[in-house]
């Protein structure tokens, strides 16, 4: 497991806003084939594992909490 194994959870909402489209794609360095999909990324959860040594750690992270390291043996 190097490098350890994270999982994000949470949901993807299509952006559907013309507006907000344009502004996406006049930001690239070229244009998007059209017409082309985006989403906005709402994560609720991330969860990252990794072994050190003998342990394994868990870091749990949730939006506005600092970040939550758990040793299990």
């Amino acid at each position: 497991m190097t490098g350890g194994d994270s999982k994000l959870s949470g949901r993807a909402v299509e952006v559907t806003d013309e507006a907000e489209l344009a502004a996406f794609a006049a930001d690239l360095p070229e244009p998007p084939p059209s017409p082309f999909h985006l989403f906005r990324l709402d994560i609720q959860q991330v969860v990252h594992t990794t072994l050190e040594g003998d342990a394994l750690w868990v870091l749990n992270w949730h939006p506005g909490r600092p970040v939550e390291r758990i040793q299990l043996h």
